[in-house]
């Protein structure tokens, strides 16, 4: 496996006004943890051009902690019948693609919203598919695997995502379990080893720790352990959440991470 960082666990040093930019965030990543490696979400890098993407890629490169993952922050609604609609979201999805690939990443990551109760269910789905598999084309046109994130709606269990995983079809569809997603389940270790094989990047999401390093609001070992007993071998993504510093956050979850591929060893 191989560790990295979500920059969403620095957002508040990425703030307009905040003491880090994301053209030093790889660099600070790589000194401060000892990472190497980086999930970016579309929100940082708005107005980026092309060639200010291209910079981003050679610092982190240069910094030796590349961008690996891109995180599409919008849901989208691939369920609509209006042509014009989902056009526009798969023209914001080749972008987002477009940019990962610039960018260096190997996998980008979207969410799908509940098109709720529909009079044709069976259509509904079909335009699902038929509009993810558009997106699909252009991931693997650009060689990136596109990701699909849990969220409310058919996506929600692992039985609803692995299924539109299987429908969908390719080489290039997987998942994109997080942790905190699997502890709000009656059973996050079965709900994190049904996701992960389909998985290229999964994110180990945490919040609070306590004064002896134990993890407050659920057993990180636990959803720990469920990667491991699968053979996951990716992109194993931190992304702190919680409220405190996210320095001290950050060490404590990747402290975690490596006492528990110690002890696969």
């Amino acid at each position: 496996m191989l560790i990295t960082l979500s920059a969403k666990s620095l957002a508040r040093f990425l703030e307009p006004n905040g003491d880090l930019t994301i053209q030093k965030l790889p660099a600070f990543v790589h000194d401060r943890f000892d990472i190497k490696g980086l999930t970016v979400q579309t929100c940082y890098l708005k107005g980026q051009s092309p060639e200010g993407l291209d910079r981003l890629r050679d610092a982190a490169d240069k910094a030796g902690c590349p961008w690996l993952a891109m995180v599409e922050q919008n849901a989208h609604n691939l369920s609509i019948e209006d042509e014009t609609v989902t056009a526009g979201t798969i023209d914001r999805m080749e972008r987002v693609l477009r940019a990962a690939g610039r960018l260096g990443c190997s996998s980008v990551a979207m969410s799908i919203t509940d098109p709720g109760v529909t009079p044709d269910p069976e259509l509904t789905e079909e335009i699902l598919l038929d509009n993810i598999r558009k997106i699909l084309t252009i991931a693997e046109q650009l060689e990136l695997n596109l990701l699909i994130s849990p969220s409310p709606g058919i996506t929600q269990t692992p039985e609803g995502l692995t299924g539109l995983i299987r429908r969908v079809g390719g080489f290039r569809i997987g998942s994109f379990p997080d942790f905190e997603a699997a502890s709000a389940t009656d059973d996050p270790g079965a709900y994190l080893r049904a996701l992960v094989p389909y998985a290229a990047a999964v994110t180990v999401a945490t919040t609070e720790f306590g004064a002896k390093g134990k993890h407050k609001a659920f057993d990180l070992p636990v959803c720990l352990e469920a990667v491991k007993a699968v053979g996951f071998d990716g992109n194993l993504s931190i992304e702190f959440r919680g409220e405190a510093d996210p320095v001290a956050g950050i060490q404590a979850t990747h402290d975690a991470v490596l006492a528990a591929m110690e002890t696969a060893a």
